[in-house]
């Protein structure tokens, strides 16, 4: 395996999917000193952050920040997915799941 190139994220990503156009989506937490503050009390919020990546023939350019928050309404945000029009983001702090419609 070599490498192609890199692309640095400023956020801890916790888990990548791709969307329908064969982008990357990556769930994770701008602060992670924050989040594993949130770990260990229930009482904490951590911010949420969801980014899009885009790839040129497989290799990461450029991203967006297309989901964010500061924690209130979705706790360090883990996972997410595209479904149709829709992004669908979970959170192992929360153990919810939040709807999203997409522009």
């Amino acid at each position: 395996m070599t490498e192609d190139d890199t692309l640095n994220l400023s956020t801890g990503p916790e888990k990548l999917s791709a969307d329908a156009q064969g982008q990357v989506l990556a769930a994770g937490h701008a602060d992670l000193l924050e989040w594993r503050a949130a770990t260990a009390n229930s009482g904490k919020r951590a911010a949420s952050q969801l980014l899009r990546v885009n790839l040129v023939n497989g290799v990461p350019r450029a991203k967006e920040q297309i989901y964010g928050n500061d924690g209130s309404q979705l706790a360090g945000a883990s996972v997410a997915v595209a479904a149709q029009n829709r992004l669908l983001i979970g959170s192992s702090l929360d153990g919810r799941l939040l709807s999203c419609t997409q522009k």
